[in-house]
């Protein structure tokens, strides 16, 4: 439940930033706008033996990018959380002419950067959508940085 309220809330903001009405549900304009928000599924096929899923991408055609983030409800930071978010099977299924920017794991741990992976607080990515708007959220989980660092006032 958690990844759905989090891609919704995404979602919400995405609209937001695209002039969208946030209660417009009109599925061809959401997927027109600027900056989008979906859940990537791959279903089991020759190759796969299991359904495999990007919780959440975040798809920015100003800047032709990919933020690939999986959504989990550990505190601890564990390389098996990423496994997804670094198979070659599954980034090439992705859209082929945009760059994958930032590789995140949401979870309720501290903001962390281990191996080119940014672990970010569920909490601290939620607080900085909701108070700075999708492209500050963005720029928060594709860099190295905590939220003191990032935004120092």
């Amino acid at each position: 439940m958690q990844e759905d309220i989090v891609l919704y809330e995404t979602m919400q903001e995405c609209k937001h930033y695209g002039m969208m009405k946030p209660s417009d549900n009109y599925f061809p304009m959401y997927f027109s706008l600027p900056i989008t928000a979906y859940k990537a599924v791959f279903p089991k096929d020759n190759y796969d033996s299991i359904d495999k899923e990007i919780d959440m991408v975040v798809q920015n055609r100003e800047t032709k990018t990919l933020h690939l983030i999986e959504i989990k409800h550990s505190y601890k930071r564990i390389e098996n959380q990423t496994k997804w978010l670094v198979e070659d099977n599954i980034i090439n299924r992705l859209i082929p002419d945009d760059n994958i920017a930032s590789r995140t794991v949401l979870y309720r741990g501290e903001t962390a950067f281990e191996h080119n992976i940014k672990y970010v607080n569920i909490e601290e990515y939620l607080h900085i959508l909701h108070n700075d708007g999708i492209k500050t959220a963005i720029q928060f989980i594709s860099t190295g940085c905590t939220v003191n660092q990032c935004f120092k006032n």
